[in-house]
């Protein structure tokens, strides 16, 4: 199953947007299923608080794992990660003017919208990480 199905398989299955996403990607980050749902846990709601989208944050969890930063004296390696998290949020930017939930879900009205749209975001950022790992190389 690609990433995008398995994100929304989870999502459809009651996890949370962030959970969802980085969770269908354990074959880049080599989190297990269990560890990859308590890392991302309240991280959805953007942080239980409408900040960040959480389905933005499991992506940029998901490059932190691609493009590891993980020696302090590493410049290049800080650099790259920082750069790969702000373009993730513009090109997420670009496609839905926001980055944060409570702005994302103020668009939306009721229940069932909130959950067919946060599906919404899951799916694209999936796919967005999906373009991004293939455009960056991984050492």
């Amino acid at each position: 199953m690609d990433h995008v199905s398995k994100a929304l398989e989870l999502n459809r299955g009651g996890f949370n947007c962030a959970q969802s996403v980085l969770c269908a990607f354990s074959d880049v980050t080599g989190l297990g299923r269990d560890d990859s749902l308590r890392l991302a846990a309240g991280l959805g709601g953007g942080v239980r608080s409408g900040e960040v989208c959480g389905a933005v944050s499991g992506a940029v969890l998901v490059l932190g794992a691609a493009y590891p930063f993980t020696d302090a004296s590493d410049k290049d390696a800080k650099y790259r990660i920082a750069n790969l998290a702000k373009e993730f949020c513009a090109r997420f930017r670009e496609k839905y003017g926001v980055v944060t939930c409570r702005e994302l879900l103020e668009r939306t009205a009721g229940e069932e919208k909130r959950y067919r749209y946060c599906g919404d975001y899951v799916r694209d950022c999936a796919a967005l990480l999906d373009e991004m790992l293939a455009e960056n190389p991984r050492d």
